[in-house]
């Protein structure tokens, strides 16, 4: 990077006693096709070997910049100590377990600068295991209507994979709630999709690491009741008063775990088909994508969180109200057999009939 010019893009990493995962992390950045970035890298008080790993990289490629906090202040607040510092326009984030693909930056850089009506590109990833194992694919990708339903409901990023514009439309810079543990993310990207569009690349351009000392595998509970009142809040400024009910009903099972009735059903079907409608209009491909979403949303709402696969009667609520997704479901199934038959193993462990 030439003086006094700025990054394309400026890649934000946060680490927190991170030393087994973070020379791969590390690696797999420097090794990016598209050249012009910085790292901006904070080291989160850590007590292991990180900072000295985060230094030794610093020393050897003037592109790496590292901050260490003086106490854990926790990722997203690291986050905006480095993109205060962030000199470019775009902002990639990452973890320091994960992997980015060596054509990542160059895809998601050159994604946004060809759609400046985006504001957040994210990308389909593999999930890996704490050895480095596959654990499954998920293809992802889809135009910002299908990003924005999933939105409505749940995380549809996943946030080691996001690249966004590093401010606002009116020119407010990019920052995470810092006062929030877990769930900022997501609060942040329903932010971002307020102001602008947003994409899933179909490109695999991460390995998203999963193990126990992951920040969501530790705070579950206070991630989804966090989750559950930020969807709130933009369902109620985005759709009609008269689907609250039913969002609610969907929600309330998928977030918290609430207990599925057959009237919680009734009415959560009912509301998704007005949804729907709101959100499509005329446009009859775009519906039937919406609908394939749904019912992997209304399962997993439903007869997974909400257990009514346990009760006959429950369940047979959920074949009548939702029997027009079967199809839908069907065809989710197909095209996502490796990761949803890696949930099922998952799910059907923990069953107790």
């Amino acid at each position: 990077m030439k003086a006094g010019m700025s990054p394309r893009v400026s890649v934000i990493l946060t680490a927190y006693n991170a030393e087994r995962y973070l020379p791969e992390a590390m690696d797999s950045l420097l090794a990016q096709t598209l050249q012009d970035f910085e790292i901006i890298a904070v080291d989160d008080c850590s007590t292991d070997g990180t900072q000295g790993i985060l230094a030794g990289y610093a020393a050897r490629d003037d592109r790496v910049r590292v901050i260490r906090n003086d106490s854990n202040v926790g990722a997203y607040a690291s986050a905006n100590r480095a993109l205060e510092l962030a000199a470019a326009p775009l902002i990639a984030r990452m973890d320091a377990d994960d992997i980015s693909r060596p054509d990542r930056l160059a895809k998601q850089v050159g994604f946004l600068d060809a759609h400046p009506d985006h504001m957040l590109v994210a990308s389909s990833y593999e999930s890996i295991d704490e050895n480095g194992a596959v654990r499954y694919r998920k293809l992802k990708g889809a135009a910002d209507p299908l990003v924005r339903w999933v939105f409505r409901f749940r995380m549809a990023v996943e946030h080691p994979s996001m690249c966004f514009r590093a401010a606002f439309p009116d020119g407010t810079p990019v920052r995470y709630r810092d006062d929030l543990r877990v769930a900022a993310d997501y609060e942040l990207c329903l932010r971002l999709i307020a102001a602008g569009k947003a994409c899933v690349l179909p490109e695999t351009l991460i390995s998203y690491r999963t193990h126990d000392a992951n920040i969501t595998s530790n705070n579950r509970t206070v991630q989804r009741e966090n989750g559950y009142a930020f969807a709130r809040d933009f369902h109620m400024s985005t759709m009609p008063a008269s689907t609250i009910e039913g969002w609610d009903s969907v929600s309330k099972s998928y977030f918290l775990g609430e207990a599925a009735t057959s009237n919680s059903i009734r009415i959560g079907a009912v509301a998704m088909r007005q949804m729907i409608r709101i959100e499509t209009g005329d446009q009859k491909e775009q519906s039937r994508q919406l609908k394939k979403l749904t019912a992997g949303l209304l399962t997993d709402a439903f007869l997974v969180r909400g257990k009514a696969i346990r009760h006959p009667a429950t369940f047979a609520a959920f074949l009548w109200y939702c029997r027009e997704y079967v199809l839908s479901l069907t065809a989710r199934i197909i095209e996502e057999r490796e990761f949803l038959f890696f949930r099922m193993r998952k799910i059907t462990k923990n069953f107790s009939f």
